[in-house]
């Protein structure tokens, strides 16, 4: 037996399925049919979510994979599995629930039960039987002067940037060593986050003020701020950094700034609802990974180098210049000739669809003909039969002007009926290419047309992010992550193929013509058509190649494609 792989994921939760490299490396090899059996110890340590646990049973199987563990001995059944799966769910919310238990009557004790806050530092005592007391805390003089600090400077309308400045000029080290941000002093005041909302600072511990919940789409962790009610408060005087007339001048100058910002943005209601330019929250830094936002002039740039956060990276681009960098090489990738035949073919399919409906009522009107005129036939073997009552007569006549008017309605569908068969004609290439363009430059001066958002909507959606890097000795290269970059790399790929086979085939009809060759012009165009023949085979399997590369990069918890601009 060969090891193929030694797969491992520390400290990722077996709950998720998304977001472990290791599982989703393992789920290649079975696809890619590089392994025959999986060891692992017991069905916890390969997946706790019952869901990738159902997904393993059909996919395994199919794969001709087996799993073994090493704690039963070999294999389990399917429903053993199954009901593993549940508990191991099951026991993941049990300490879950318990844990939390635990953190509240910790709280409730007057212990901490989060960890260490700038402004104090850890007490280790030990009860009668020489445990360590967890949760204690006493005030760290040097770092609460500098809390008071902060206080005193927010309150006389210093701004959380110019504060967070000074420090690190000054080489004030903030929470956890790292240097300060505005945001680390600023934080949210709902959330109780920040140095400027630590309630603890003026010797009250606030404890469940928000909970944490799992997005089962992107199993990422969510914040929710609970409701007053449940939110535990304890008072822990012996914590306190900041007096209470300090503490309430910086309330009153947080609610200043709030009301003064909302002034500012007025009623800006669609600006909150959607993105403010075509990359907005999607460009980050190549330096440190920090974001790259708008800064004057309509530039973008890095924020923390602006904000003297140790990146090096002074480079800036305009917003125009990226935003045409990036969009015009959309229609590019998206107009190529497979991407508009499956266009076509799917107009056609919708034609002939709306066809079928309108045939549809046609095919009622003559099936209601049929009854009447079945019901005509009898009333004359009635009336041959010597049946000829006046009442007989009158249902003859209606019966006639029945036919007469169904007739009618079906003559007239005939005459408005379309082609038999539903012909798409081919759009022309540069028209399209105009158009797209066009659509994209709309998108970027901010146009507010149902086309120009649908474009942005499309370009965000096939964009994961952009990163800038600074090139010597000036300059930036774009590298941008996500789907787009497949369809840029492909066809990037068929230009150079295509561009080798065609100078192939020239080369050897030159050296056939030398030879005496190809003299005849039926000659010429059968090896023209089998030149066009083998580029389009060729063309075909790049196709397929580009449909299997953009599964594999929709797919969840693959690392993104890159591709330069």
């Amino acid at each position: 037996m060969t090891v193929v792989a030694r797969i491992t994921d520390e400290a990722k939760s077996g709950a998720a399925s998304k977001t472990r490299p290791g599982v989703l490396h393992l789920l290649e090899l079975v696809k890619g049919g590089k392994i025959d059996i999986i060891v692992c110890t017991s069905p916890d340590r390969l997946t706790r979510d019952p869901e990738l646990s159902e997904k393993l049973l059909k996919v395994l199987p199919f794969y001709g994979v087996e799993a073994h563990y090493s704690q039963k001995g070999g294999t389990m059944s399917d429903m053993e599995l199954r009901v593993r799966a549940l508990v191991s769910a099951e026991q993941l919310d049990d300490v879950r629930i318990k844990t939390w238990q635990g953190q509240r009557g910790h709280m409730l004790r007057g212990k901490a039960v989060a960890g260490l806050a700038y402004g104090y530092k850890i007490v280790i005592q030990h009860d009668s039987r020489g445990d360590r007391i967890p949760g204690l805390r006493a005030i760290d003089p040097e770092q609460a002067e500098v809390v008071r600090r902060i206080f005193r400077d927010y309150s006389l309308d210093v701004s959380p940037r110019a504060i967070a400045k000074a420090l690190n000029d000054e080489g004030i080290r903030g929470p956890g060593g790292e240097l300060w941000r505005d945001t680390t002093i600023r934080g949210q005041q709902k959330r109780g986050t920040g140095i400027l909302n630590n309630e603890t600072y003026v010797g009250v511990r606030v404890w469940n003020r928000q909970r944490y919940l799992k997005n089962p789409e992107t199993e990422k962790r969510i914040s929710r701020i609970n409701d007053a009610q449940v939110i535990e408060i304890v008072e822990v005087p012996e914590l306190r950094i900041v007096d209470q007339p300090l503490w309430d001048l910086v309330k009153v100058q947080q609610s200043l700034r709030t009301k003064i910002v909302e002034e500012a943005a007025g009623n800006r209601l669609s600006g909150n609802r959607r993105p403010a330019y075509l990359f907005s929250g999607m460009i980050e830094c190549g330096e440190c990974s920090g974001p790259y936002a708008i800064m004057g002039a309509d530039r973008y740039g890095c924020t923390n180098h602006r904000k003297d956060r140790g990146c090096t990276n002074a480079r800036t681009i305009s917003r125009q210049q990226l935003e045409q960098r990036v969009n015009s090489a959309i229609p590019d990738a998206l107009l190529t000739p497979p991407v508009i035949e499956e266009i076509r073919a799917n107009a056609s399919k919708l034609l002939s669809a709306s066809r079928g409906k309108s045939e549809a009522p046609d095919k009622e009107l003559k099936t209601k003909l049929s009854k009447v005129q079945v019901e005509i036939d009898n009333l004359v073997l009635a009336f041959k039969a010597g049946a000829r009552s006046a009442t007989m007569i009158e249902e003859m006549a209606k019966a006639d002007r029945t036919k007469e008017e169904l007739s009618k309605q079906i003559a007239e569908r005939k005459s408005r009926e379309a082609p038999a068969k539903v012909k798409v004609p081919v759009p022309n290439q540069a028209i399209l290419n105009l158009a797209a363009h066009a659509l994209g430059h709309a998108a970027t001066l901010g146009s507010d047309n149902e086309l120009a958002r649908a474009w942005k909507e499309l370009v965000r959606t096939m964009i994961e992010k952009i990163v800038v890097h600074p090139l010597a000795p000036r300059g930036v290269a774009l590298e941008v992550h996500g789907r787009l970059v497949v369809l840029l790399a492909t066809l990037e790929a068929w230009n150079a193929e295509e561009a080798r086979l065609k100078k192939e085939f020239w080369d050897h009809y030159a050296s056939l013509r030398s030879n005496g060759q190809l003299l005849t012009v039926k000659e010429k165009l059968r090896f023209v058509e089998e030149m066009n023949a083998q580029i389009q085979k060729r063309k075909r399997s790049f196709e397929r190649f580009l449909t299997s590369r953009l599964t594999l990069v929709a797919g969840a918890g693959f690392e993104p494609a890159t591709f330069r601009l």
